[in-house]
């Protein structure tokens, strides 16, 4: 992916004056590398840089990117990193809308597409990796109108993380007190084979089914395109065709300038229209009355399956989406827009997660968006969830892959597990040094970032990025080993305390550390556990339950002391006391052992006081 910012130094300035920032003067993070990562890879919550964009697609099944003006662009959903399509005049999205005084239709895009009209003024931009969120401000448009678009990506759950498609959905409100009439359309460009000139591909329209309308683009072998949409009512009418023409204004645009549709109606039609590689788009539009102030959604997916990898030099035993989990694109849009609600709540609870914690707007930021790789630079077996992991227009290196490798341990365990089967490797071979925090120099850390160092070659900027989410960790000083915990928080100097989320295989925690004059308070919140599935070929082994998280003993900090007196821990579950005795242990830590072992459940709380 090419994505360039225009100005990343003024970016970071004007995430770190946020109130959410106000008072930190260091951040802490693990390592050089990881600071470098963090400004030359990570998306910006908002921009106006129309360069900047979300990559929609799951993890090794390609992408399409939507980008801060609106445009639909850089695709590579074949797996052909050496040729994405970086332009796609024809893949767009617009808005009819007739009153009793008035009829408008404009393309929900800043930048020109064809001679098509454009939204009066550019749309307002927000990114969090998987999600774009475009709102187009316009005063004089009687609807209120914002574009939203996602793939879903769920810690722990790798099919549904690997959709080869997105979601696209209209949101309009009616904000005048008369009735009106609206019509949302998408106009996808036709994809496939583009990049290896291949014919022969047909557009067809979809018989509806489950409330679900619209079409696909059909090639050579099984290789499809399929655009579904899902009218919020049954008095909606649905229309679509495709096109051939590649002059300045598509043949259907005058029909739905005035009408708000398209030529050929869709539902139950069969018809079978044959284009060139060269074809523009074949549209789809939903028109329907708003009643005062109605607000509705107009969902559409879109969602691809191809026959064979398109890159000669990676064996053909992989290709970008495992047939045996997807093996036609109908299904997959029918099943992104059926379970859209479901899906996007599940990839909203991590982001959440993150948003609700203390830490620095800039750096919740970046960790959300480290995870871009996984949809721009994988591509997935066949037979296993082995990865591919490319950096640029190579197969990345171990050392390149290692900061991937180290993000997967924590939210997808199980494509970690089949990684390191597959390059002979243990999760201790992963291990990455975290010097500025052992050395306690968060100081230093944020002089790196500050810096905005731009020494790291090319080749290491793709893969790093996922070596950002390593920061929670190394923030808390958090290690799970057997039955045993570490926590031992390394806090720059101005931070008064830290709340956030800890991410380990097989269970999500929430910690909140104060330090105090004379110790600390320390709360260690269980929140859910999983039942980590472990794949072998084609058969796969899951627990009949997520497990219980018994925990025999935790290390700590040890809080300041007086002469040679002992340190004194007060420890609380469920409310109730827990009988526990305190070791010391080299480095300043304490060892505190639990009379009893803990079985936790998904919502208990150890609440604990040092002095």
């Amino acid at each position: 992916m090419n994505t360039k910012f225009q100005s990343i130094n003024e970016l970071f300035k004007d995430r770190t004056k946020s109130k959410r920032c106000a008072g930190r003067n260091s951040h802490q993070i693990s390592s050089f590398y990881l600071c470098c990562s963090i400004l030359l890879c990570g998306l910006p919550l908002t921009s106006d840089a129309q360069t900047v964009g979300v990559p929609l697609g799951g993890i090794g099944a390609g992408s399409v990117q939507i980008e801060a003006d609106g445009r639909f662009r850089v695709v590579a959903i074949s797996g052909a990193e050496r040729a994405p399509l970086e332009e796609m005049s024809g893949f767009f999205a617009a808005l009819w809308t007739r009153t009793a005084l008035r009829t408008t239709a404009e393309v929900l895009a800043s930048t020109g597409v064809f001679d098509l009209p454009l939204s009066v003024s550019a749309p307002t931009f927000k990114a969090r990796f998987p999600f774009a969120l475009l709102s187009y401000p316009d005063p004089a448009r009687p609807v209120s109108v914002t574009l939203s678009a996602f793939s879903p990506l769920i810690p722990y759950d790798v099919r549904n993380s690997s959709f080869p498609g997105f979601l696209i959905t209209f949101q309009l409100k009616n904000e005048t007190n008369e009735p009106i009439e609206v019509s949302a359309a998408l106009s996808v460009e036709n994809l496939l084979g583009r990049s290896r000139g291949e014919g022969g591909v047909v557009f067809v329209s979809v018989p509806a089914a489950e409330g679900n309308f619209g079409g696909r683009f059909v090639g050579t072998g099984k290789s499809e395109l399929v655009v579904q949409v899902q009218p919020p009512r049954g008095d909606a009418l649905f229309t679509q065709t495709a096109t051939n023409t590649a002059n300045k204004s598509p043949q259907w645009w005058s029909e739905f300038a005035k009408e708000g549709r398209v030529s050929v109606e869709g539902q139950g039609n069969a018809k079978t229209i044959r284009i060139t590689p060269e074809a523009r788009s074949s549209v789809f539009a939903v028109r329907l009355n708003l009643k005062p102030r109605e607000r509705i959604e107009i969902p559409f997916s879109v969602a691809w399956n191809l026959s064979r990898p398109a890159r000669k030099d990676i064996s053909e035993a992989f290709v970008p989406t495992p047939a045996e989990i997807f093996p036609s694109a109908l299904l997959s849009a029918r099943e992104l827009l059926n379970q859209r609600l479901s899906l996007t709540a599940l990839t909203e609870e991590w982001q959440s997660r993150i948003s609700n914690s203390n830490l620095p707007l800039w750096l919740e930021e970046a960790l959300i968006n480290s995870l871009t790789p996984l949809n721009t630079s994988v591509i997935r077996g066949t037979e296993t969830p082995y990865l591919v992991l490319m950096n640029g227009e190579q197969i990345a290196t171990p050392a390149q892959s290692r900061p991937a490798l180290l993000s997967l341990d924590a939210l997808f365990p199980t494509l970690l597990s089949t990684q390191l089967e597959g390059q002979n490797l243990r999760r201790n071979d992963l291990s990455e040094p975290l010097s500025l925090l052992e050395n306690d120099k968060p100081d230093l850390a944020l002089s790196l970032l500050e810096r905005n160092e731009t020494s790291r070659s090319t080749e290491d900027k793709t893969l790093s990025r996922l070596s950002v989410l390593q920061i929670l960790p190394a923030l808390w000083g958090f290690q799970h080993q057997q039955n045993e915990i570490t926590l031992t928080p390394r806090l720059p100097g101005t931070w008064r305390s830290l709340r956030a989320p800890i991410f380990a295989p097989g269970f999500w925690a929430y910690g909140d550390f104060v330090p105090r004059a004379r110790g600390y308070s320390l709360s260690f919140r269980l929140d859910r556990t999983f039942a980590v599935q472990f794949e072998e070929g084609k058969k796969s082994k899951r627990p009949s339950a997520a497990p219980d998280l018994t925990l025999s003993s935790l290390v700590l900090p040890s809080p300041p002391r007086v002469g040679n007196a002992p340190s004194t821990i007060y420890a609380r579950l469920r409310q109730s006391a827990l009988g526990v005795h305190v070791t010391p242990l080299p480095d300043n830590k304490i060892r505190v052992t639990f009379d009893t072992p803990l079985h936790l459940v998904a919502g208990d709380r150890i609440d604990l006081e040092a002095k």
